[in-house]
């Protein structure tokens, strides 16, 4: 299956920007996934970033809002074309179509919002399980015993502030090459060591062997030696959970004190 995607800047009507053509395979992805890939599509053609082109709404040809977890080969056909809207973000999918459920008013108490967060996920991620609290500075932990969950907790508070970013730099490259729709929301190793060329993480002190060994370590959950075990078995790719590790294994790889000198580098992981 071969789609036209025509896309349009959010509230300005079917006024289409470009078009693209997506390959779909048998058509059992979803829209949601379409409108990802036409998105990162046109920021490749226009040489922009991927943050700038995040997905509001997938519509029909008539202008009818969809539901974005239906499933491409139930409406359409090799050849047929839709539009999809797309905004600066950083929230994908503001439009609502019929029958999607209305999100919970915002409640506020004395610390501040109450209730869901959008980075729920990301609060529930041990960065523990991973091994990230073994990169902590000793030398900050033997001055202070609380740094180490003090610069986990900030750690995790940098990744929070950036994820919006982060999760669209994740989606443009994860999307990049294969179309089988079971490589969907996977980041494979080549497409993670593009990434880190692409942000020239790469010197002369830090060669691209070390991206791969972020990549493989970010695969293994330490949670016990069995779990640890399957997960390496498993996992050939990282999911955004995934990715989000081993971004903070390059960091540290890269930035950690004294690696380019005594003096230069950051003693906190944050």
């Amino acid at each position: 299956m071969r789609l036209k995607v025509c896309l349009v800047p959010h509230g300005q009507g079917t006024n289409e920007m470009a078009h693209v053509w997506i390959e779909c395979g048998t058509g059992e992805q979803i829209l949601r996934w379409l409108a990802y890939v036409s998105c990162s599509r046109l920021a490749y053609i226009k040489g922009d970033t991927p943050q700038l082109y995040i997905p509001q709404s997938v519509l029909s040809m008539d202008g009818q809002i969809l539901d974005v977890d239906t499933v491409l080969n139930e409406l359409y056909e090799d050849g047929d074309s839709l539009y999809v809207e797309f905004s600066s973000g950083p929230e994908a999918f503001k439009a609502r179509w019929e029958g999607r459920p209305n999100t919970p008013p915002f409640q506020w108490g004395d610390e501040g919002m109450v209730g869901p967060s959008e980075h729920e996920w990301m609060d529930e991620l041990d960065l523990k399980s991973y091994g990230i609290d073994k990169l902590v500075n000793e030398d900050l932990v033997a001055q202070n015993p609380a740094a180490l969950e003090q610069d986990l907790a900030a750690t995790k508070d940098v990744l929070r502030q950036y994820a919006g970013g982060l999760q669209a730099i994740w989606k443009y490259y994860e999307s990049q090459g294969s179309n089988d729709p079971r490589d969907l929301d996977k980041m494979f190793l080549d497409q993670f060591r593009s990434t880190m060329l692409d942000s020239h993480i790469t010197n002369d002190n830090y060669k691209s062997s070390a991206i791969d060994e972020c990549f493989s370590r970010a695969q293994e959950v330490t949670t016990g030696q069995k779990e640890s075990t399957k997960r390496r078995e498993a996992a050939t790719a990282l999911g955004l959970p995934e990715f989000f590790i081993a971004l903070v294994f390059v960091a540290n790889g890269k930035y950690a004190m004294g690696l380019e000198g005594p003096a230069w580098g950051y003693a906190e992981l944050s």
